[in-house]
C-alpha cells in the first residue's frame, strides 16, 4: 500500500468547504457594498432634489411677474424661465414655465406654477 503524499478524502473536504465559505462570504460582502452604494446614490440624490425645489421656488419669487424670458443663477443653479399670461374666469394669471440645472452636473429640474400677473407689468413694457 502506498501512501500518496498530499491531502487525503477528508481533507479535500475541509478544503472545499474552506473554498465555498470564503466564495458566500465574498457574495455577502459584495451584496452589502452594492446596497450601501444605491443607498448612497438614493440619499444623493433625494438631497439633490430638495436642494432643487427650494432654488425653483426661489426662483419662481425671483422672475419678474411680467411677460418674457428670463434666467440666472442661484447658488449651485441655472435657472430659466417663460412667463406668458393666462386668462381663467376673468382672472390675469401669469403662468411660469422654469428649468433648473445644477452647474457641475448638468441635472435639469422643470418646474410649472401659476400666480397672479403684476399689473404694472403691461405700463412699464
Amino acid at each position: 500500500m502506498g501512501v500518496s503524499a498530499g491531502v487525503g478524502k477528508e481533507g479535500g473536504i475541509i478544503m472545499v468547504d474552506a473554498l465555498v465559505a470564503v466564495v458566500i462570504v465574498s457574495l455577502m460582502i459584495a451584496i452589502c457594498l452594492g446596497t450601501l452604494k444605491i443607498t448612497r446614490g438614493l440619499s444623493r440624490s433625494a438631497l439633490d432634489n430638495r436642494e432643487a425645489a427650494v432654488a425653483l421656488a426661489a426662483a419662481v419669487e425671483a422672475v419678474p411677474r411680467a411677460v418674457g424670458h428670463y434666467h440666472g443663477s442661484l447658488g449651485q443653479f441655472v435657472y430659466e424661465a417663460k412667463v406668458e399670461e393666462d386668462k381663467v374666469q376673468g382672472l390675469r394669471l401669469c403662468r411660469i414655465e422654469a428649468s433648473l440645472r445644477t452647474r457641475p452636473k448638468g441635472r435639469v429640474h422643470r418646474l410649472s406654477a401659476t400666480r397672479w400677473c403684476d399689473r404694472h407689468a403691461e405700463a412699464v413694457a
